[in-house]
């Protein structure tokens, strides 16, 4: 055991350290526009995103976190969300 954080527990740790958390994929361009101005029209204007093909871990994390495969995936104040 190398006393490292679960990849599960850093993702809760990121969902719950901010109000508005949006993971996504880089290589989807549309779909992340799609999803900013969603955002943006619901008067959500700041909120942290992470792209997940840069970093398997935190990709793996979100799905496990979440139990879903499909990004994005939107967190209002630890609750994923329907976007």
């Amino acid at each position: 055991m190398t006393g490292e954080p679960s990849r599960k527990s850093k993702i809760d740790k990121i969902i719950m350290n901010n109000s508005y958390v949006l993971f996504f994929l880089i290589s989807d361009t549309e779909e992340f526009k799609r999803v900013t101005i969603a955002l943006m029209k619901a008067g959500i204007n700041s909120f942290v995103t992470v792209p997940v093909d840069e970093n398997v871990e935190i990709r793996l994390g979100v799905k496990e976190f979440s139990g879903q495969e499909n990004f994005p995936q939107f967190y209002n104040n630890g609750e994923l969300q329907t976007i």
